[in-house]
């Protein structure tokens, strides 16, 4: 499989029919200058810096728990507990999160399928921690999820706040370290998860009056 730089990725992109042409020679524009090339070349050693250079067995351990858990576990637990506990509002925070959520499926899997971004396990030809669930590696799935988690869900107070974001930040550098995605998979898709839950925060305020930050 041809291997794939971030220089290539925002040409495959701009190789792609657009409707848009200003759009289109826009990408253009981008992909030849030297900053790409430039944050083409720190992806892939910032990657082998942080998947080669960790010899720590327990830190390998505790990436991979992070990882896996960032299937959907670990909010799946949350919720239960606060469920259990009768927080304020929760059916409405789940809903919310949930409608974050689909957002983000539809989202990541529309650009995955897009850009077809190869793994860089596989273009530095490394054995990784975990099987990942599709081929590519833009966007960080896992990541997407949990940040917009962490705003449509973790708003509701500043403990929970702080608590999503730590094992949302904690899943996605787990994504880097255990060889299945970049670090700018897992930056650029923190910024989009926070992007589609503050719209979905937006959008529960307009329907129903939820507080976008609060309850």
């Amino acid at each position: 499989m041809k291997k794939l730089s971030l220089h290539r990725l925002l040409k495959k992109i701009s190789d792609k029919p657009h409707e848009d042409k200003i759009l289109s020679n826009f990408i253009n524009m981008i992909i030849n200058t030297r900053f790409i090339r430039i944050l083409s070349s720190l992806d892939d050693k910032m990657f082998l810096k942080v998947f080669q250079e960790n010899p720590n067995a327990t830190l390998k351990k505790i990436m991979y728990v992070f990882s896996r858990v960032g299937d959907g576990y670990i909010w799946i637990f949350t919720a239960l507990f606060l469920i259990v506990i009768k927080l304020p509002l929760i059916y409405l925070y789940l809903m919310r999160s949930a409608t974050g959520t689909i957002f983000c499926i539809i989202l990541f899997t529309y650009f995955k399928n897009l850009i077809n971004r190869v793994r860089p396990y596989k273009k530095h030809h490394k054995r990784p921690m975990i099987i990942p669930p599709d081929r590519y590696s833009f966007p960080s799935g896992h990541t997407i999820v949990s940040f917009s988690i962490a705003i449509t869900f973790g708003t509701h107070n500043p403990f929970l706040f702080s608590y999503c974001i730590f094992f949302s930040t904690c899943i996605a550098v787990s994504r880097v370290y255990t060889g299945v995605h970049y670090p700018f998979d897992v930056i650029i898709s923190s910024v989009l998860g926070v992007i589609v839950g503050l719209f979905s925060n937006v959008l529960f305020y307009f329907i129903i009056d939820m507080p976008i930050i609060g309850f």
